[in-house]
């Protein structure tokens, strides 16, 4: 691997399949073939409007509290707490990874609208037991939260890791230490490895900013222990890739929400049955749901994609023990397998 260095503790190395085709002259594009017909500015328009006044039949959902001390003595030497959506916060040994930290009440640019929090915040940033590294797949709301960038900045002070470009918008909101990688570089911190990996989204925190800064999954290291975050992300060969990359995850984290209507959301958002097919892609051990039950981002009701996971579990005959589809607030002991 190639290296750059940041200091004299931290350097970037890439990885020798490095590549840009990700690239375009003024940010990023998903390097694989679109399905067609491809949906228009018109069409999302329009499904947007029709989204606002659709009858929902969402089932109540609950989240139970956090306890930081049951999470700072966590029998396993390695575990992992959901918070909701696509926040969770790993305990690997002594250390705290924290992944998309969302804890607004609101996944919108404004305090007053937008997708709201269906389900109780199970712990605040306030009474987390510890955060030493931060983790960030992209710059959408439901996913970056700059007010609790500020806040977990002014408590903790952790390492930001981020893809390309998105560093100045964690600095503005007051991070200090922050690391920009692209797909297939890492950085080693805190006594774990970082690789920063494809994923099929898009990004954009504004009208005019679409995919200007880069969108990505991770594969976090520690002590030979290997867990994947997948960030949010369509179907596509990139898990088949990251699977021969890295042989022997043990956990994989994988988006199971906001799939409905699969014309507009498929090329951004896997459904169920592509979240189960991304863990054989992947060859992992253990399954992590992420991305769903906590803001209401598409057609499908809240509690849907939870159950379509059970069903599937059923039909294939899975190891029902090695998935976690938790409460909000529930943790998983990840010393098993």
């Amino acid at each position: 691997m190639n290296s750059t260095v940041l200091s004299p503790d931290l350097e970037i190395q890439t990885h020798p399949d490095y590549n840009t085709s990700h690239h375009t002259e003024n940010g990023f594009r998903n390097p694989w073939k679109m399905e067609e017909p491809k949906p228009g500015p018109l069409d999302a328009l329009g499904w947007m409007v029709s989204f606002a006044f659709k009858k929902r039949e969402d089932l109540p959902l609950f989240s139970v509290p956090m306890d930081p001390s049951f999470v700072a003595n966590h029998p396993d030497l390695r575990s992992a707490h959901w918070i909701g959506h696509s926040t969770v916060l790993l305990k690997l040994g002594g250390k705290y990874v924290l992944l998309d930290p969302v804890f607004a009440n609101r996944a919108s640019p404004v305090p007053f609208a937008g997708p709201r929090r269906e389900v109780d915040l199970p712990i605040e940033i306030e009474d987390l037991p510890g955060v030493d590294v931060v983790v960030l797949s992209h710059n959408h709301y439901d996913h970056l939260d700059t007010d609790a960038i500020a806040r977990l900045a002014g408590k903790f002070d952790p390492l930001f890791i981020v893809p390309l470009r998105n560093g100045d918008v964690m600095r503005s909101a007051g991070a200090r230490r922050v690391i920009e990688l692209d797909w297939r570089q890492s950085v080693s911190a805190e006594g774990m490895t970082f690789h920063c990996l494809p994923a099929r989204h898009f990004s954009n925190r504004g009208l005019t900013d679409r995919n200007e800064m880069l969108w990505a999954s991770f594969l976090i290291e520690h002590d030979g222990w290997k867990a994947y975050f997948a960030g949010d992300t369509g179907y596509a060969e990139h898990f088949s890739e990251i699977g021969r990359m890295f042989p022997g995850i043990d956990l994989a984290l994988i988006p199971i929400g906001a799939y409905k209507p699969r014309w507009f959301m498929r090329e951004v958002h896997v459904d169920p049955e592509e979240a189960m097919q991304a863990f054989v892609d992947l060859g992992a051990s253990e399954f992590f749901a992420i991305h769903w039950g906590t803001f209401i981002l598409a057609e499908e009701a809240l509690h849907e994609p939870a159950e379509r996971m059970e069903q599937l579990i059923l039909e294939k005959k899975m190891d029902r023990s090695r998935f976690h589809i938790l409460m909000a607030g529930q943790s998983a002991g990840l010393d098993r397998f």
